[in-house]
């Protein structure tokens, strides 16, 4: 996959994302989250991935879901900086 500009704006919107949830600010990092997800998935439909690739992309969507549920919005923001990035990267 190619960095394009939905890469670009995925790793702003990530950005925007960890920095809410980093500074316990819920509702700013709620909408942020909406909106990646969203921006992922249009990423995901017109980008090739492997099996494996989503496999663990859905994993990590999964992991990230079940932090938010349980408040654990540290984590859950780790996980998209940290992981799920550094997954797409690996891709492209």
């Amino acid at each position: 996959m190619a960095v394009t500009q939905d890469m670009l704006v995925l790793e702003k919107k990530v950005h925007n994302l960890c920095y809410a949830f980093y500074r316990y600010e819920v509702s700013s990092g709620l909408v942020q989250l909406e909106q990646t997800v969203s921006l992922l998935t249009k990423i995901i439909a017109q980008n090739q991935f492997g099996e494996k690739e989503l496999s663990e992309i859905n994993l990590l969507l999964s992991m990230i879901l079940k932090a938010v549920e349980n408040k654990d919005f540290i984590i859950a923001a780790d996980l998209f900086k940290y992981e799920l990035l550094a997954r797409l990267g690996e891709v492209s």
